[in-house]
């Protein structure tokens, strides 16, 4: 949201918006004036702040025809001239803004679904599991949380590259809960995923998730998803120079 925010802002700082000094809405917009009202053929039009979303029709405005004065503000039932206050217009901007940053994953999640079996196998087992619990009774290394999880809607972009490259080996570095690999392991039927974890807690977490789903799937591709998994633990900078090197990764996640 931060970094949709400020170019905004700096576009707005670095080009000002410029009228003439005869503008008749500038000319018309005191301090604390009631806002601005358009009257033609004894109907008012009566605009405020809250109307406006950040975008507006400009040039290409419907005009009234009644209006001798085309090229006024009041001639024009909706013109970026009825908005030519800076702190108006980039409040709109930045209305605008924060619909696109709070909807825009929401609205892509709710369009997407190749979420598979074992995916959310994965999902559910860590959205039940108490992990405060675990690192209080000191089962797990860290004090771990949901939100150290791939994102779902990460996820699901990775199965997708997954499904295109179909790639021979993946390594991960870093698996947690699992959920990047069980993508990557549903989006490629022949891929083999290679996870780097520092926790044993997790590797054994994790595989009992993916047996008993792959076990219980229906689709023979996935059935051999446990098998296509090598989860090594230990520090990523000790294991990894023991990968064999004639055994190179198609994909690194």
């Amino acid at each position: 949201m931060t970094l949709l925010v400020i170019p905004l802002f700096l576009f707005l700082i670095s080009n000002p918006f410029k009228y003439k000094k005869t503008d008749p809405f500038l000319l018309s917009k005191k301090p604390n004036e009631t806002p601005l009202t358009l009257s033609s053929n004894n109907e008012t039009n009566t605009s405020t702040m809250t109307d406006y979303v950040g975008r507006f029709l400009g040039t290409n405005a419907d005009k009234d025809e009644t209006t001798v004065q085309s090229s006024a503000a009041s001639a024009h039932k909706s013109t970026s001239t009825r908005w030519s206050v800076l702190s108006e217009r980039l409040q709109g901007l930045l209305t605008e803004a924060a619909a696109i940053g709070t909807g825009m994953e929401e609205y892509c999640l709710e369009m997407s679904d190749l979420e598979g079996p074992i995916m959310h196998a994965l999902r559910t087992k860590m959205m039940s599991t108490n992990w405060k619990g675990e690192w209080e009774e000191q089962k797990t290394m860290f004090a771990y949380g949901e939100e150290m999880s791939t994102d779902p809607l990460e996820a699901q972009f990775i199965k997708a590259l997954t499904t295109m490259k179909q790639p021979r080996r993946v390594l991960e570095v870093g698996m947690f809960t699992g959920y990047g690999a069980a993508a990557m392991l549903e989006g490629a039927p022949s891929t083999t995923v290679v996870s780097l974890e520092i926790d044993p807690y997790l590797k054994t977490w994790v595989s009992e998730c993916v047996a008993q789903a792959s076990e219980a799937s229906t689709n023979p591709e996935l059935k051999t998803a446990f098998e296509r998994l090598e989860i090594i633990t230990g520090p990523a900078l000790d294991t990894m120079p023991n990968l064999p090197s004639d055994q190179p990764f198609d994909l690194v996640f």
